[in-house]
């Protein structure tokens, strides 16, 4: 029999919570349901998170892990910002396709209520801020290797580039069109072009 501590216990309770938290959000799930979906005892649940409210901090973070890493990994496949940018809304257009997202797990979580837990607060403007500043540093390399114009302001860039996503990804939550999955892949194109470094530079692929 496994202890109440396993770590095995812990991340199946962990994923549970994930996937509620994320598709019913996190006022519309409770503690029962997520340890008899994840068939682990009640006293498994408080052992290794203490409280719901201490599961959702775990849950942000990792979902905040989780974002980086699939940013960095496309980053990482794509150097230069434009293709980058593609790779990224057809990565969002398929996943739409296949069900797997339902919107942004972060603005999901703050839409849910206007008075939100001071620690969970904080744990959402720790992963905003770190996507604002992975993609505001992915936009300086481009500007050292010439892609992008040297006046180029990194922050302010990225900036733009998440409110349109954000701003895109709402409005089709609410319409259930995926033509504003189209049209933020254009605004977000339309502004790297218009800081394109002169002669449109494909250095960073020679």
């Amino acid at each position: 029999m496994k202890s109440a501590k396993s770590p095995e216990v812990g991340s199946r309770l962990l994923d549970m919570a994930s996937r509620l938290f994320y598709t019913r959000g996190y006022y519309r799930t409770g503690v029962r349901e997520i340890v008899k979906e994840s068939r682990a005892a009640i006293s498994s649940f408080y052992d290794h998170f203490g409280s719901k409210e201490a599961m959702a901090i775990a849950y942000l973070r990792d979902e905040t892990e989780r974002t980086m890493a699939n940013l960095q990994a496309i980053m990482t496949r794509y150097p230069d910002i434009r293709d980058f940018a593609r790779a990224w809304m057809l990565a969002k257009k398929k996943d739409i396709r296949s069900g797997a997202f339902v919107g942004c797990p972060f603005a999901g979580f703050v839409y849910q209520s206007a008075e939100l837990d001071a620690t969970h607060r904080a744990a959402l403007a720790g992963a905003s801020e770190r996507w604002m500043s992975m993609l505001a540093a992915f936009i300086g390399d481009n500007i050292a290797r010439g892609v992008l114009a040297a006046d180029t302001d990194p922050r302010e860039l990225a900036g733009r580039v998440l409110v349109l996503y954000q701003g895109a990804v709402a409005m089709w939550r609410l319409s259930g069109e995926t033509r504003y999955i189209q049209l933020m892949q254009t605004l977000i194109q339309a502004e790297l072009d218009a800081r394109l470094a002169k002669g449109g530079a494909r250095r960073a692929q020679k």
